[in-house]
């Protein structure tokens, strides 16, 4: 049922050589095919270049964002025991709880032992926070900011230029009238 007494290419008998049609569609194929293999391995090295580049130039965020979580959790694992374990019934001190619970109102609400966590770069009066530049988008983002304030400089200058032309050219008319009359 599955004999076939001809080559790959279904020429019949192996004796015959393949017409130019057929060595033709052979050669598109395998060059079509190395084209296309060889697109799609650069979309992924770009795809992947693309999200090492974005996380890269937020690693400092996702370092501080990992921190705060795992003392998030060491401190609610250890209020949690403290909950569920206190075994201390009496005001000695010996675990803590005790006077854990002194410290809390009468509504339940805890005192100013509660602490808020608030996490931000450190940034010296008058400086920016700037990317590392490590990346090809922190670079870009970098002179294209640069770039704006060249940009609001020279037009800045241009407005002053312009009011001092203006300025000069009424007094020239005010001169001009002063000699006429």
């Amino acid at each position: 049922d599955f004999e076939v007494d001809s080559d790959v290419l279904f020429l019949g008998d192996g004796n015959s050589s393949p017409s130019a049609w057929a060595a033709f569609q052979y050669t598109a194929f395998v060059v079509f095919s190395f084209v296309v293999a060889i697109a799609l391995t650069n979309i992924f090295i770009g795809v992947m270049s693309n999200a090492f580049d974005y996380h890269l130039d937020r690693v400092g965020q996702l370092f501080v964002r990992t921190r705060a979580h795992i003392g998030l959790d060491f401190l609610l694992r250890g209020e949690g025991r403290r909950a569920l374990f206190c075994c201390c019934f009496c005001d000695c001190h010996c675990c803590g709880c005790c006077s854990r619970r002194r410290k809390r109102d009468a509504d339940g609400e805890s005192k100013a032992e509660d602490r808020l966590w608030l996490c931000y770069p450190r940034v010296e009066e008058g400086e920016e926070v700037v990317a590392d530049g490590n990346t090809m988008r922190g670079s870009v983002h970098a002179v294209g900011d640069r770039l704006s304030k060249q940009v609001g400089n020279i037009s800045e200058r241009l407005r002053k230029i312009e009011a001092h032309l203006i300025t000069e050219v009424e007094g020239d008319h005010a001169v001009a009238d002063l000699l006429s009359d």
